[in-house]
């Protein structure tokens, strides 16, 4: 998989990401919108003063959502009991991208062994992608 290749999943991948959050959620739209910005400013993963509105969080289905939203998506999903995974190459590539961004890891392998173990085996090759794509933008 090339470095664009790769982004350009990932990228497409971010509204299935914050979907399959919106479908997992037991919570209604207008309670994950206040749910995922209270989410990213506890969790220090970004987000703006206000909680996004329950619009924006349904339009973030289909449209590129910000990264605060897919760090925000993600750090929700993999504490579900539920163990939700992604469903398509696009949006695996958007986990393992994202997942990435949400925290610092010494390498790969702490970065794997970070996740959940549901979803480790699934996500392995995609971030293996995501860690060498990150690896190229790093300047020495």
């Amino acid at each position: 998989m090339t470095h664009l290749s790769f982004y350009a999943k990932a990228m497409a991948g971010l509204p299935q990401l914050v979907a399959r959050l919106i479908d997992n959620a037991d919570a209604p739209i207008e309670r994950l919108a206040i749910i995922l910005g209270d989410t990213a400013r506890i969790a220090g993963l970004g987000g703006p003063a206000d909680n996004p509105t329950p619009l924006e969080v349904d339009q973030w289905r289909q449209h590129k959502p910000p990264l605060w939203i897919a760090k925000t998506a993600l750090f929700l999903l993999v504490q579900m009991p539920g163990h939700p995974l992604p469903n398509s190459d696009e949006e695996r590539a958007a986990w393992a991208y994202t997942w990435l961004r949400i925290r610092s890891h010494a390498s790969l392998d702490t970065a794997l062994a970070a996740l959940p173990e549901p979803a480790r085996f699934p996500l392995r090759p995609y971030l293996e992608d995501a860690w060498s794509d990150i690896q190229r933008q790093r300047l020495l």
